[in-house]
């Protein structure tokens, strides 16, 4: 039985596996440890966290709460406990909260999606308080179940006192925890409750038979269209903070979608806070993508068969993977051709593996195939070649050495 010929010994191939880079700033030069008490740039599918700076830091995080207010009422609605559609009576105690309103009276009744967008979009405080009221008979009762959210999500640094986020009490407390636990909360509640973001992409909160119309508090929508969420906040002791949320595509055969979260916290005024947000959703657009490394038509080099015909032919990968690289990173990749192969080879099977590395860690291994059928290559080609072959070899015999 025939064999391969020169694909018997194993090879070691660098394939640059690299798109062209944005030009963009460093992350240093957008200059946000200057303008914010902390910020972070996530990849939502994998939550890694791309960059960062002070996220450890404890800090007063003002209406992000009610992505936590938010968790707890989605939950009943998935749970049966709570329908959508459920009417909320508004009280006199519901109105008078301060801040951002729904504009709501005593009496009025309002469906529990409603209270849901108002909270979201114009970040209301009656709309939120009437909700926990409706759900809990008292604020503070909702406030346990916060609690609870919390700790099943291990955000062990939060510290929850209503479901608005203004200061409260005679001490003036405010809820807080850390920019990496607003981080995890977000992806839970993306993951869980992802329908949240078809509200919070809405630019405006209408209500026409009472003639209420209000933008939403999420400056970026409309600024920029890969925005769909999520959610704002201030306070005078947090500062103006923001969570936003979108999607970059992805380029065919190159690369997938990836969905960014980057929270910004403690800017100054909502205009720093906006510009700031959108600095850093820009820089991950530019700077990060979900690559596709071996993808069905990219070949990752041509294999020779000494013995078969067709004489060369490309190899692909048998199965691809996305990962999370910097735009225009390299990957390197280790080639093993099986030894002694027997001839024909059918298209779709294996003649070895092929193992990718992002630097020292492996991200990806699998067979390596054909899509073209190998052959035993006839006597006549075989001798050819070996003439061929000979006569390459006699030429080569009478170049001059050089130096």
């Amino acid at each position: 039985m025939k064999k391969f010929g020169s694909i018997f010994l194993s090879l070691l191939l660098c394939v640059s596996l690299s798109i062209s880079a944005f030009a963009a700033p460093a992350i240093s030069e957008l200059g946000l440890e200057s303008k914010t008490k902390a910020f972070l740039l996530g990849d939502f599918a994998s939550g890694e966290v791309l960059e960062e700076y002070k996220i450890e830091d404890t800090l007063e995080i003002a209406s992000l709460t009610k992505l936590l207010s938010y968790f707890v009422v989605a939950d009943k609605i998935k749970s049966g406990e709570l329908k959508a559609n459920d009417h909320v009576t508004i009280t006199a105690e519901d109105v008078s909260v301060e801040g951002t309103s729904f504009k709501t009276q005593p009496g009025q009744v309002y469906m529990v999606s409603e209270l849901m967008e108002a909270m979201m979009i114009v970040s209301a405080n009656d709309a939120t308080r009437a909700l926990a009221r409706h759900i809990s008979g008292t604020e503070e009762a909702f406030v346990e179940l916060m609690r609870a959210k919390a700790q099943e999500l291990g955000l062990l640094n939060a510290k929850v006192y209503n479901s608005t986020g203004l200061p409260t009490g005679e001490g003036h407390l405010q809820n807080h925890m850390t920019t990496r636990e607003l981080f995890i909360l977000t992806r839970a509640l993306l993951n869980e409750h992802p329908d949240i973001l078809g509200t919070t992409q809405k630019p405006f909160l209408i209500q026409s038979d009472r003639g209420y119309q209000e933008p939403n508090t999420n400056m970026l929508l409309g600024l920029m269209p890969q925005v769909d969420g999520l959610k704002t906040g201030y306070t005078e002791k947090a500062g103006a903070c923001q969570i936003t949320t979108g999607i970059k595509p992805g380029i065919d055969k190159q690369s997938e979608p990836i969905r960014f979260i980057a929270i910004i916290m403690g800017a100054d005024t909502y205009d720093s806070r906006r510009d700031s947000s959108k600095a850093l959703m820009e820089y991950g657009f530019s700077r990060y993508e979900r690559r596709i490394i071996g993808a069905p038509n990219e070949a990752l080099g041509n294999a020779t068969f000494s013995r078969g015909t067709p004489y060369e032919a490309p190899y692909f990968a048998k199965e691809a993977k996305s990962v999370l690289a910097k735009v225009g990173e390299n990957f390197e990749t280790n080639v093993e051709f099986q030894q002694n192969r027997a001839l024909p080879i059918p298209i779709g099977d294996s003649i070895g593996t092929v193992t990718f590395f992002k630097g020292d860690q492996e991200i990806h291994k699998t067979d390596v195939i054909l899509k073209l059928e190998i052959l035993p290559a006839g006597v006549l080609s075989l001798f050819h070649r070996e003439f061929n072959k000979q006569l390459r070899d006699f030429g080569n015999f009478f170049k001059p050495v050089t130096e």
